[in-house]
């Protein structure tokens, strides 16, 4: 070891004679008390090598001392109310996605079954997740009987609610507000006498009596009903009550033919 900063190395590798050689070597420098400086101002001891100096008394960064530029800078803290933003749990059900209410559903399906006890304030608000479950089931009961019918059925509604929109709107005049959507709803919904007299229909024998008079019940059902709630949700059209009727009836009359043939 020579002066400081200065080492001295030998070398003596066999069949060789001994050399020595000296290397600066500076020493460390303390600048501030805490930064370090390594190697000379910004360069090492070897050519082309450079340290990288860190000041600890730098001046703090926005987010905290020590992150001043060129260091790793922290993710800003996360407020309050975006701590679950875009979780799971903030998704809504599938079938609200999708428009569909099962409450509803199961009321307008209850107040079907209760002719005489109608609620006309439930099918004002139109909905087709109800009209095509019973078409499917009324599609399943007749596939059960060996019919392929449920293009039958799908296409016989769109054109019977198509119909009865055009009649009863030309009916009421000036007083005709009803629309096509909720026209839709109410003749599917009625359809649940014609999903009731498919599925008895499968434990009855062809062509007997029992399955004319179910027949002649699910139409008079199914028609009052449809006639019932569209007079009611239209005002000043009670008196077209019987033509309205006579258009349903026909609707309903050309689905039971479907379950009997």
């Amino acid at each position: 070891m020579g002066p400081e900063g200065e080492v001295s190395v030998s070398f003596g590798p066999s069949g060789n004679q001994p050399f020595s050689r000296r290397v600066n070597q500076p020493s460390p420098q303390v600048m501030g008390g805490r930064h370090v400086a390594m190697g000379g101002p910004g360069r090492g001891s070897g050519p082309g090598m450079s340290f990288m100096s860190f000041d600890m008394n730098s001046p703090p960064g926005p987010y905290g001392p020590g992150t001043g530029p060129g260091l790793y800078t922290p993710p800003p803290p996360v407020r309050p109310g975006m701590a679950n933003f875009g979780t799971f749990e903030d998704e809504p059900p599938l079938l609200e996605e999708l428009g569909i209410n099962l409450p509803l559903i199961s009321k307008k399906t209850w107040a079907i079954l209760r002719p005489f006890r109608l609620n006309a304030e439930l099918m004002e608000d139109g909905d087709l997740s109800g009209p095509l479950l019973f078409c499917l089931v009324f599609g399943a009961c007749q596939l059960l009987d060996k019919k392929w019918h449920i293009g039958v059925i799908l296409g016989w509604g769109i054109v019977g609610s198509v119909f009865l929109y055009t009649v009863f709107n030309l009916l009421a005049g000036s007083y005709g507000s009803l629309d096509l959507y909720r026209c839709t709803s109410i003749i599917g919904y009625c359809l649940l006498p014609m999903v009731l007299f498919s599925a008895l229909s499968l434990m009855l024998p062809d062509g007997s009596i029992v399955v004319y008079g179910l027949a002649l019940v699910s139409i008079l059902w199914a028609t009052r009903t449809c006639s019932s709630l569209l007079v009611s949700l239209t005002p000043h059209a009670e008196e077209h009550y019987r033509l309205v009727a006579y258009a349903c009836g026909l609707i309903y009359t050309a689905f039971s033919l479907l379950i009997i043939f």
